[in-house]
C-alpha cells in the first residue's frame, strides 16, 4: 500500500466529507500557487482538509 493510498483510506474512515487535491495536476497546483483565504475558501468548501 502506498502512501497516499494509505492516507486516503485512514481518511474515509474517519471523516465523511474530505477533499483530496493532487499535486502533479497542473491546475491544482496553478489554483494552489497563489491562494488568498477568498480563493481558497471555494475551492475547499465545506470539506475538512
Amino acid at each position: 500500500m502506498g502512501k497516499t493510498t494509505l492516507v486516503e483510506t485512514l481518511v474515509k474512515e474517519y471523516y465523511d466529507t474530505t477533499l483530496f487535491l493532487n499535486g502533479d495536476d497542473a491546475d491544482i497546483r496553478e489554483a494552489l500557487s497563489k491562494v488568498s483565504a477568498t480563493k481558497l475558501i471555494p475551492l475547499i468548501g465545506n470539506n475538512k482538509i
